[in-house]
């Protein structure tokens, strides 16, 4: 499965949204048993045969024909470009689903994980991803860096817990900056002092409402959830312009547009992956329409989300991107990524709101391997979850012991 229709590479990010697609579609039964068992077990062979980089992780992304390195533009790279531990994240989370709720996969879906090493990934109790530089000399330079996308860590980090990973540092806690959008204190990054990494910061919806849905949600992600959702609400209500801010694919340059809530110091502003504007490129996005009706199915904005997007589907490939905010014309071009979110928001629909991702059994290889200890390949220290599913009045969420959010106002 590609991550979009035009291009054939796909990241381990998109493999595992194609996983969570599968299982939400068996469970609105929208395809068969049969059929399931069929992707599922390509999907799961195609695992088991793809190149490590460095012999440890998978690459950031593969041609989906030769299972090959490629880099994002669908260039060879045959020793790899690193790996990404928030694509990573979202792979460790769809296969322990996959487990959960179908249990005849344990045995293929810990083999996978077991042949993976996670020295350099899980470091001190956080999540770092590997990229590789050529320099002047022509030499190919790895560096291992800390993973600080606002969002994306946390959510890869709670889902590195569920298979015993002590990622303290990295799970969602601690202090966040703050930038007042529409009168709301909407995170912009964690303040830390563990790493002086730089990336071009931005808000955007999507690994807040994936949390959501997969996760639930715990107090301290509730904290940095609701305000970005209410100062979107508030723009709507302000300027009358629908707004889904996310991180959509587009079918012409730049290729990846951040809608964003706030980034650059800018509210409202469209951002490519280089960080500079794209004019008139914002756009309001289907997935997180629907993510947002499903979390909030009685709030009148996300109601309104709902209406504003149902439309925006083709029936022989599934729904678009979304639609720009200034023409109201449809972006055009399918990605896994919007489709798997609309199907587990459909499915969440039907759970009684509880979090998609359910607990599993610890008697399995995975659990017997980390138990014996001295793997030399980075296991957890100890076969503990360090998350846990609870539910209290505000519902069901995963959640590790001794996290700590606090908004902080920042200075921009």
């Amino acid at each position: 499965m590609d991550d979009r229709s035009d291009f054939k590479g796909a990241t381990l990010w998109g493999l595992g949204d194609y996983l969570a697609a599968l299982h939400a579609a068996r469970s609105l039964d929208t395809i068969t048993p049969k059929e399931f068992d069929q992707r599922t077990r390509h999907l799961l062979g195609a695992l088991t045969k793809l190149p490590l980089f460095a012999g440890e992780l998978p690459s950031r992304s593969y041609d989906t024909r030769s299972l090959q390195p490629v880099d994002y533009g669908g260039n060879p790279v045959p020793e790899g470009n690193g790996w990404s531990a928030l694509d990573l994240g979202r792979m460790l989370a769809a296969l322990y689903n996959l487990k959960s709720c179908h249990p005849e996969y344990t045995a293929a879906v810990d083999k996978i994980v077991l042949d993976w090493s996670y020295l350099r990934v899980v470091r001190e109790g956080i999540l770092s991803s590997a990229t590789v530089t050529k320099e002047e000399d022509g030499r190919y330079l790895t560096r291992v860096n800390p993973e600080i996308r606002l969002g994306y860590e946390e959510y890869a980090a709670r889902a590195f817990q569920l298979w015993g990973f002590n990622l303290d540092r990295s799970a969602v806690g601690g202090e966040y900056q703050t930038s007042s959008v529409e009168g709301l204190k909407v995170p912009i990054q964690r303040h830390r002092t563990d790493t002086n990494s730089k990336v071009n910061q931005y808000t955007v919806s999507n690994p807040f409402v994936l949390y959501a849905l997969e996760f639930g949600l715990d107090p301290k992600m509730r904290s940095l959830f609701e305000p970005i959702f209410q100062a979107q609400a508030e723009r709507y209500r302000r300027t009358g312009t629908l707004t889904a801010s996310a991180t959509t694919l587009i079918d012409r340059k730049p290729y990846t547009v951040h809608s964003t809530i706030t980034g650059q110091g800018e509210s409202w502003v469209a951002l490519g992956d280089d960080g500079q504007p794209v004019p008139k490129g914002r756009l309001v996005s289907t997935a997180v329409a629907f993510a947002y009706h499903a979390l909030l199915p009685d709030n009148k904005y996300s109601q309104q989300l709902q209406e504003g997007t149902t439309d925006l589907y083709n029936p022989l490939v599934g729904f678009y991107e979304g639609f720009y905010e200034t023409t109201g014309k449809t972006a055009v071009g399918f990605t896994s990524s919007t489709n798997s979110m609309i199907l587990q928001s459909l499915l969440y629909n039907l759970t009684n709101r509880q979090p998609l991702i359910r607990p599993t059994t610890m008697n399995s290889l995975w659990w017997q391997t980390v138990s014996k200890g001295n793997s030399g390949r980075g296991l957890p220290n100890t076969a503990t979850q360090q998350t846990k599913l609870t539910s209290d009045s505000s519902g069901s969420y995963w959640v590790s012991d001794g996290e700590k959010t606090h908004l902080v106002t920042g200075t921009k």
